[in-house]
């Protein structure tokens, strides 16, 4: 290295593949997994490599590599970037498939980070090195795919919207600004986690700004300008502006120097007029305005108009002639702007729905979802839950109606979540049981034409074959059983764990000074983090609890019981 940041090594009995693309020497070093995943991971590697230099031009050293650590060794970890190579401990990285997002963003920092510096500002390598993820999955898997990682995040890679007002954005939460200089631990940690959800995001919204080819040729100016450099926020907006040719300093003090996000709410009624519909209302703002395009949708099934309303102010008036009468007026349906939805303020009733739903408590299951759906009637993922607990409980006909209504708005406004999915394939199991064959089998034959979730797909061609009949659920661990399952869990290397249970009865993990997270029951003293399916975490002893053993992935980290 002829500009050495630091000193790094990693030295073992490894499996290797190496290639070459345009010039920068490639390489693969694993401790698990044989030559299938070994060729699997070179060969995306390699169109990471070309699409990242194709951004931001060439790679910053004369070679990268991706290399496997001992995970015992490693605490929290999940990534690493050093100068020309990425660490991962074993265990993060599966064998039979690719982690596009977590290798995009540890390749990126080989630009965002270590090229260009940031000193103690984490939107400009983190944040953009998150981004450059984003971009990577537009590129290779779509639009649509990009979308739901903003808002939602997806199994294994849980960084977004949803994460960002989760932990830092609510009332008693520390938010921090994005342009914000670090001082001390606790706000460099808070500051990463904010530019990996919230400035990402932010970003994406720059980029849709000003267009993706002057975003990027931005960049590369900044990379260009600033190689072995520190970069500031002023240099990368007036980068930005020369780029594009549009003034951005409204953009930068809205988004980068406030905290939170706008508060909108539609407020929409149709009328007749004199040649069609006239739909008519305004959006409100709560709290400080901001001033930013939002995308009104009016949409029935086979008809979407979209309509951009520039909002500002308290409140933004709005009146459209169409046709026809829509059956959804809808605001930002896509999500393509950050800020509060009905959802996000109230996730905490819909985790604690799911975690009673799982314990076999269906009753109060049905009460607390019915609350979450009564205040974010828009979410699929809420009437897709309620729907599942009302099937358990027997009330086929209140199912149905929450899984179709999840099933109708999706069809209208052409918006996907995993909620379709599965309120699809719940569909068939209560007409299965309702003795409506004929219907339930359409409705199998219809879940395969989507994406396959949780096994989907699976299920729908086992109801093909035969008539769904409601499986003998497990009985959950009562209050008591739970109760003794709290405790710290220590395992002296950085990785902490502190399991509570609420007044509710619901247990809940986290680490010291984050927010908690609920816990979804699965069997025995196996749970799983509902907002994270992968994160399992099993308590070890009988009948004294001595440990914790946590799975991510395939990565398995024992935390012994604190006394």
């Amino acid at each position: 290295m002829d500009r050495p940041l630091d000193f790094s090594f990693a030295a073992a009995n490894y499996f290797h593949r190496e290639t070459e693309v345009d010039g920068i020497s490639l390489g693969v070093y694993l401790l698990r997994g044989g030559e299938a995943k070994a060729d699997l991971y070179l060969k995306k590697c390699a169109e990471l490599l070309r699409y990242q230099q194709e951004l931001f031009g060439r790679y910053p050293t004369d070679g990268y590599a991706l290399v496997e650590i001992p995970a015992d060794e490693t605490g929290g970890l999940g990534g690493s970037s050093e100068q020309g190579m990425n660490l991962f401990p074993a265990g993060i990285l599966p064998d039979d498939s690719f982690p596009l997002l977590l290798l995009a963003h540890e390749m990126g920092h080989g630009w965002w980070g270590n090229l260009v510096q940031a000193g103690d500002t984490a939107v400009l390598d983190e944040g953009l090195a998150q981004m450059t993820a984003v971009l990577c999955l537009e590129k290779f898997e779509g639009e649509k795919a990009m979308r739901r990682f903003l808002k939602s995040g997806i199994p294994a890679y849980g960084q977004s919207a949803a994460m960002y007002f989760a932990r830092f954005a609510g009332p008693n939460e520390k938010d921090w600004p994005l342009a914000a200089t670090a001082v001390g631990s606790d706000a460099g940690s808070a500051q990463h986690d904010i530019a990996d959800t919230k400035g990402m995001f932010v970003y994406n919204m720059l980029r849709e700004k000003i267009g993706h080819e002057p975003f990027v040729r931005g960049l590369r100016r900044i990379v260009q300008d600033f190689a072995g450099k520190t970069v500031t926020i002023r240099d990368l907006r007036h980068a930005l502006e020369k780029a594009s040719g549009t003034g951005l300093e409204e953009f930068f003090r809205q988004w980068f120097d406030r905290t939170g996000a706008p508060d909108l709410a539609l407020e929409a009624t149709t009328s007749p007029g004199s040649s069609g519909v006239v739909v008519s209302g305004k959006v409100v703002q709560a709290g400080e305005p901001y001033d930013v395009p939002v995308e009104i949708v009016l949409a029935s099934p086979g008809t979407r108009i979209v309509k951009t309303l520039s909002v500002s102010g308290p409140s933004t008036p709005f009146s459209f002639r169409v046709e026809t009468r829509p059956e959804f007026v809808a605001l930002d349906p896509e999500y393509k702007v950050l800020r509060w939805t009905p959802a996000f303020r109230n996730a905490a009733q819909l985790g604690e729905g799911k975690a009673l739903s799982s314990v076999g408590r269906t009753a109060q299951s049905i009460e607390k979802l019915q609350e979450f759906v009564a205040k974010a009637p828009e979410s699929l993922e809420g009437r897709h839950r309620l729907g599942v607990s009302y099937e358990e409980a027997g009330k086929l006909d209140l199912a149905e109606s929450c899984f179709r209504a999840v099933l109708e708005r999706y069809r209208s406004l052409d918006v996907y979540e995993p909620a379709v999915s599965l309120s699809q394939l719940h569909l068939g199991h209560v007409l299965d049981l309702a003795g409506r064959r004929d219907d339930a089998k359409a409705a199998y034959r219809e879940t395969l034409a989507l994406p396959d979730e949780s096994a989907a797909h699976r299920d729908a061609r086992a109801g093909l074959t035969a008539p769904y009949q409601a499986p003998v659920r497990a009985r959950g661990p009562g209050a008591d059983a739970m109760a003794r399952l709290a405790g710290t869990y220590d395992n002296d290397k950085g990785l902490t764990v502190e399991v509570t249970m609420d007044e509710n009865g619901i247990l809940k993990a986290g680490q010291p000074g984050k927010p908690p997270a609920i816990l979804q029951w699965v069997e025995g003293n196996r749970f799983h983090i509902t907002a994270a399916t992968e994160v399992v975490l099993e308590f070890v002893g009988s009948p004294e609890i001595t440990a914790l053993d946590l799975t991510i992935g395939t990565n398995v980290i024992r935390l012994p019981r604190k006394k």
